[in-house]
């Protein structure tokens, strides 16, 4: 009777271990499919240069710069030894994006139970959003789990008092707040937890407050050398733009459909109205449990009283983790009439919510399964299928690309004839030493943001040096290139800008109105313009 009651159970377990080997190896097979096709962009060129230059010059250019913290930089130092082309850069990104998946089932699964778990791990494994920073050289999948791993570990705290796990707690904490400052704001999800469930909560706070303090202190360190070195006032995050009030909204959208989305297509509407829908189905549900709000103090501490006020709360815990660092990055990056105020709303750096929405909308599917079975596998299919479309644009659109220094520099350094200049902006140094040929000759022209120092240089200083310029040099190269700055990663604006590139680069409008354009050539995201400089109209002195 016991034998024969057992194997439905021992089935069960087999057929969840054969899931979830399967959603893994899914995972890992979109993560390492076209790994090293793309090129590096800007910020993974700086991670192969910062993991390679002398330790010295490395902690100088974090202190110098102040944007970034040190830990992921100091891995990669290790790292290179593996190798410094795209594929082996970005493969360390891609194991932290693998790990996840496993990570995120056992937050699933402790939510709402094995089905939610598979659910929440086949949802990770196919969000394009997950899988595009999976594939890129920077520290997000190392935060982004890191955080997961952490807010597991207070899950499982949530329902037993464990020293094992209050050890894997801080450590995580510590690593993801020393891979990405706004790590910091799931710290404050988790205190938020805390303390609004004062009265069931109270001894687990207690030692949290001990174990975040820990972390505190520990990452104290590294603040302390940032305030001696100037503090964050000169750091270089000014092309943030301030957020709108329907920013959420979208990061929403773009945690369920990815970046890489056609957003023409009615389907990804369908797809996060099916995502908000179950997350929307868990809110409902927790509101109908809710946990005991007046409980003795010598029941606080007993085991069968924390499994179930644990099991109660877990959702909730997975509804702040998402809103409360969402929130607080919005509010701070709101345009507001505050001195020095900068905004920080990318969603990149919000990737340590992923996970708690993934989650929250497999809790979501599991739940409408057991009452509507049909119905859950249409809204899973609509979901998977938006997914698939936009997979399908990030492996071979260009137009949802990142930048092509690679290729751009490579037709530099085989076309470029000796009598032939380039023509740089300063960030766009990296990538001529990085990818094309270091030893080219090139002028430096500045960045013009605001139209008095535009104007100024124009009609100043830029007849001037070009008069000078055109007595060494027959032709140049002008190099034109547009970021993709939309802080939730669609790449539209990025396109129409080189699209619109003698508009909107005011440099390029003025060589083009003066110089004829023997030839111009467009790669993703930049676009090379050569000019005949012996042919010049309306410049002093020619």
């Amino acid at each position: 009777m016991l034998e024969s009651s057992s194997r439905p159970g021992r089935s069960r377990g087999l057929q969840t271990q054969i899931a979830l080997v399967l959603i893994l190896l899914l995972a890992f097979g979109l993560r390492v499919y076209r790994l090293g096709a793309q090129s590096l962009w800007w910020d993974e060129m700086h991670t192969s240069v910062m993991a390679r230059v002398p330790l010295r010059t490395a902690l100088d250019n974090l202190l110098a710069i102040r944007n970034h913290v040190p830990l992921y930089f100091m891995v990669m130092r290790l790292w290179v030894s593996v190798g410094t082309a795209e594929f082996a850069l970005r493969f360390f990104s891609l194991i932290w994006g693998v790990v996840a998946i496993a990570l995120v089932y056992r937050l699933g699964k402790e939510a709402g139970g094995n089905a939610a778990g598979l659910i929440a791990g086949l949802l990770l494994a196919l969000s394009p959003f997950h899988v595009w920073y999976s594939q890129e050289a920077r520290m997000y999948t190392l935060m982004s789990t890191s955080v997961l791993a952490a807010s597991w570990f207070l899950m499982r705290l949530l329902q037993r008092d464990s020293r094992v796990d209050w050890a894997g707690y801080g450590g995580c904490m510590l690593v993801a707040v020393y891979t990405h400052y706004l790590a910091v704001f799931v710290l404050a999800a988790h205190y938020v937890l805390l303390t609004f469930y004062f009265r069931l909560l109270r001894p687990l706070l207690l030692k949290w407050l001990v174990s975040a303090g820990l972390v505190a202190a520990l990452f104290g360190v590294w603040m302390a050398l940032i305030m001696v070195s100037g503090g964050f006032a000169g750091s270089p995050i000014a092309w943030i733009a301030p957020a709108h009030g329907y920013e959420p909204a979208l990061t929403l959208l773009m945690f369920a459909a990815g970046p890489t989305v056609d957003l023409r297509q009615p389907l990804v509407y369908v797809a996060f109205a099916v995502s908000v829908g179950a997350l929307g189905l868990v809110v409902f549900s927790l509101r109908q449990a809710r946990p005991p709000k007046h409980v003795p103090v010598e029941v606080l501490s007993d085991p069968a009283f924390r499994r179930q006020t644990g099991h109660l709360l877990q959702g909730r815990f997975l509804l702040i983790w998402l809103t409360v660092p969402l929130l607080l990055i919005w509010l701070i990056s709101l345009d507001l009439p505050i001195p020095n105020k900068r905004s920080i709303y990318v969603d990149r750096y919000l990737i340590m919510c992923l996970p708690a929405f993934v989650a929250l909308v497999a809790v979501g599917l599991s739940a409408l399964y057991r009452r509507w079975r049909a119905a859950a596998l249409v809204a899973l299919a609509i979901v998977v299928a938006s997914n698939a479309l936009a997979l399908r644009n990030m492996y071979v659109d260009p137009a949802y690309a990142r930048e092509d220094w690679r290729a751009a520099m490579q037709y530099l350094k085989d076309k470029r004839q000796p009598d032939e200049v380039l023509f740089l902006r300063p960030s766009q140094t990296l990538p001529l030493a990085y990818y094309g040929d270091p030893s080219a000759l090139y002028q430096e022209f500045p960045f013009l943001f605001l139209e008095g120092e535009r104007r100024a240089f124009l009609d100043g200083e830029m007849p001037v040096r070009m008069a000078a310029i055109a007595q060494d040099w027959d032709r140049a190269w002008l190099v034109t290139s547009v970021d993709n700055t939309n802080p939730h990663g669609f790449p539209y604006q990025r396109n129409d800008g080189l699209a619109r590139a003698h508009e909107t680069d005011a440099i390029k409008g003025w060589l083009d109105a003066r110089y004829p354009v023997l030839a111009e050539v467009q790669f993703t995201g930049i676009r090379l313009t050569l000019y005949d400089l012996t042919d010049a109209t309306g410049i002093a002195g020619a």
